[in-house]
């Protein structure tokens, strides 16, 4: 029974922390949100998005409300896994708001990553076909992967940026926000991503 009160409390959270996280940055990355996959997105997120966005001003291109509504699930996610397990620590300490915090990166880091490898995957597949899915998720990641196509890194038809970006993120993950977790007192798998 607690294997599928898990399943019941992980797909919705992950669902909701993906469709934040790519309303995020898609928003950095100025994608088309004509595309369906871009209306798909707003559909999933707009009845939270709209009204934070009347008390959480964005910062430049940051939406800071999709922040806000990422770091909202995971403190939903968390204290219900902690309900339902009854691992970790207790939801009104301040290391658990502190690690929800920390766990809103690592969702980022966590589609990033995954999107990236999604495109990497697409593009031998497609060969040069458009793909509107595809399209989109291009946009949301270029602005992390661009820094690093224009190192040129190529073996014959291989273009390495993506696996170069995708150990960045990964790095970034093992050496500041797994540290910092652990530095706050957090246990580990109360948070999508984190």
């Amino acid at each position: 029974m607690q294997e599928f009160s898990m399943i019941l409390v992980n797909l919705p959270a992950m669902f909701l922390c993906i469709a934040f996280a790519a309303r995020f940055l898609g928003q950095l990355g100025r994608a088309d949100f004509y595309n369906p996959l871009g209306q798909t997105t707003l559909s999933i997120t707009n009845w939270i998005i709209k009204p934070l966005r009347k008390v959480v001003p964005s910062i430049g291109l940051m939406d800071t409300s999709c922040l806000v509504a990422i770091y909202l699930t995971q403190l939903v996610f968390g204290a219900l896994v902690f309900a339902i397990t009854g691992n970790g620590f207790y939801v009104t300490t301040p290391q658990f708001f502190l690690a929800a915090l920390l766990a809103v990166a690592g969702a980022l880091i966590t589609v990033l990553s995954f999107s990236m490898f999604i495109v990497a995957i697409a593009s031998f597949l497609l060969a040069g076909q458009y793909n509107p899915f595809i399209a989109f998720i291009t946009q949301i990641i270029e602005p992390f992967i661009g820094p690093f196509r224009k190192l040129n890194i190529q073996v014959g038809m291989l273009d390495l940026s993506f696996l170069l970006a995708i150990l960045a993120l990964q790095a970034i993950k093992y050496i500041a926000l797994l540290p910092a977790g652990a530095l706050v007192g957090y246990p580990g798998g109360l948070f999508f991503g984190f």
